[in-house]
């Protein structure tokens, strides 16, 4: 006779599924513990763009297991990877719609991550690790459970005292002390444990927490008059009783509430959550760059999420046996996987050089098509910049422009993210390897690029006046006239400036020379003139009495010409009449 499987039976399921688990168990209904961490580690991971951490990742699969033989149970368990099972029992769970707060598109992409970096095996110490987790996390949650009814407690006997002219009584002016002063020694922890009164020690404490800001000014207030009221009233010993305070009264808030009182319920300031901008795609955030908005299919949703998961995992091994033969793993690897078995469309997977996964997914083969053409464009730009640069400078007379371009949503986070490129590339051709750039960011959807360092842009503080956010049409112009013309360029940029670049294409007819003092390129004027000769229908007897003021012809000539300083001495000279 076959044996059926024990149901499970417990009234609260064990906060803890890893220990003392028994396979033949049915899977925890959603009213339990479980959910609680299910949406805690999805929305957690959401709002900080980042992928499920391992334990609510197992905490979801074992949430979701059909069986003894489930890859769901088994990633639970031990924390291996069976990607072809996976893959089949995500798509069921999605087809038959009981994904829960976003669970399974989580599990996927966190499968997806580790597929891609290999890491499918079995994890030594897993359920310990994940049990753990789970223990300091309830932890955490019933210290928060404690805050949130201390909150409620305090709020009620403001209210309560306010509405009826009186003072806090004991329960509230128990849980202001001890939300002020929740361990240590003093008057005010004395009377936090047990209600005694030592009412100069106890204001001297609230003031300095006043004087400090403490931010619980209404709280301090409202405890300094309960203890000025006892003292007075000569009540200054323990009260008998006071660790008990608090039983009656959340009985009697159950009872006002299920009786609809709207006054009590404007009396509770309860915090509101705050609300998490869910994903609208249909993967979690960490793992898409993009989703076609208009995406379509006639498979069937098991089917067609099947479809997109064998194109996940198929991408990932991809991209773990390329890294593995490579040289450098530093860099963002890209790779394309169309659907097939006639289905339009595919999927494009970015893996960052810190490890992270990014997908686009479009139903549409046309849009694929597009996006891997605007991808390859932008790769082939980023090779083009990066090859061979440095920021090190030519080391010779010659310049060669760099600029270090990296991703400011990274800087803006504390990290840095870039690369240095050439600058003489075309304004197209740099915001194409910018682009590209940005999508190995850290932050996932960084779209604004910003020139950080500047590598053989002269010596003449061209670099500062350009500043951090110059065009790349800007970038290109300069540095194409640097590495052509050298420093000279910089110079004519200085007499022109940056307001119109068409200005700098009068570069060759207005550059006169570098020259090491004004009265030299004076004389190189004259020399220059045709007439110049004029000395020769000078006398002899007078010749030697006949000189040229270079310096003051050099100040005549200043308001058709423009001299610019040389780094290491000297003169640039330009006309300004071109």
């Amino acid at each position: 006779m076959e044996q059926l499987p024990t149901p499970y039976e417990e009234e609260e399921p064990s906060r803890n599924p890893f220990t003392g688990y028994d396979p033949h168990l049915e899977p925890p209904s959603f009213d339990d513990p479980y959910d609680s961490h299910i949406r805690e580690g999805v929305m957690s991971a959401e709002a900080e763009r980042r992928l499920i951490d391992d334990t609510t990742a197992a905490v979801i699969a074992f949430s979701y297991h059909g069986g003894v033989d489930s890859a769901f149970l088994q990633l639970a368990r031990t924390g291996e990877l069976d990607p072809e099972r996976l893959t089949a029992e995500i798509a069921a769970a999605n087809a038959e719609d009981i994904d829960y707060e976003g669970a399974m598109d989580a599990l996927a992409a966190y499968c997806a991550d580790r597929a891609s970096r290999g890491a499918i095996a079995a994890i030594p110490d897993w359920a310990d690790r994940a049990s753990q987790e789970l223990t300091r996390r309830h932890a955490v949650w019933d210290a928060a459970e404690v805050e949130r009814h201390r909150d409620w407690l305090i709020s009620d006997g403001l209210s309560a005292a306010e509405a009826e002219g009186r003072d806090i009584d004991h329960l509230t002016a128990r849980e202001i002390a001890r939300r002020l002063r929740p361990s240590g020694m003093g008057p005010l922890a004395e009377l936090a444990g047990s209600g005694a009164i030592e009412a100069h020690g106890v204001v001297a404490e609230l003031d300095d927490m006043v004087n400090a800001d403490s931010g619980y000014d209404q709280e301090i207030l409202a405890l300094g008059s309960y203890v000025n009221s006892r003292q007075e009233a000569g009540e200054t010993a323990d009260i008998p009783g006071w660790n008990e305070l608090g039983e009656d009264h959340t009985h009697r808030r159950r009872g006002v509430h299920a009786a609809g009182s709207s006054a009590d319920a404007a009396a509770v300031r309860t915090p509101e959550a705050p609300t998490a901008e869910l994903d609208t795609f249909s993967w979690a955030d960490a793992a898409t760059w993009h989703v076609d908005d208009e995406q379509t299919s006639d498979l069937d949703e098991a089917a067609a999420y099947a479809a997109r998961l064998r194109a996940l995992f198929e991408l990932a091994s991809q991209a773990d046996a390329e890294l593995s033969n490579r040289a450098e793993t530093n860099k963002i690897w890209v790779g394309r996987c169309p659907y097939g078995n006639d289905r339009p469309g595919g999927m494009v997977m970015l893996r960052t050089p810190y490890g992270d996964v990014r997908i686009f997914e479009t139903d549409s083969s046309e849009r694929l098509a597009e996006e891997w053409e605007q991808l390859e464009r932008e790769h082939a730009a980023y090779e083009s910049a990066t090859a061979g640069a440095t920021g090190r400078g030519s080391g010779s007379a010659r310049l060669d422009p760099e600029i270090w371009v990296g991703g400011l949503a990274d800087y803006n986070a504390g990290r840095l993210h870039g690369a240095w490129m050439d600058a003489t590339l075309s304004a197209e051709d740099l915001t194409d390897a910018a682009r590209f750039m940005l999508r190995g960011s850290h932050q996932l959807g960084a779209e604004e690029a910003a020139v950080f360092d500047y590598s053989d842009f002269g010596e003449l503080g061209l670099a500062d006046d350009l500043g951090e956010h110059p065009s790349f049409a800007t970038i290109s112009k300069l540095a194409s006239g640097l590495r052509e013309h050298g420093e000279a360029y910089a110079a004519y940029v200085a007499v022109v400036g940056l307001h119109n670049l068409n200005d700098l294409d009068t570069f060759r007819d207005a550059y006169e020379g570098a020259y090491d003092t004004a009265e030299a390129w004076a004389e190189a004027h004259v020399a220059a003139m045709d007439d110049s000769n004029f000395q020769q229908h000078v006398p002899d007897w007078l010749a030697e009495h006949v000189h040229i003021d270079y310096e003051g012809l050099a100040d005549d000539l200043s308001s058709t010409y423009e001299t610019v300083a040389r780094p290491g001495g000297g003169i640039y000279v330009f006309r300004t009449d071109v």
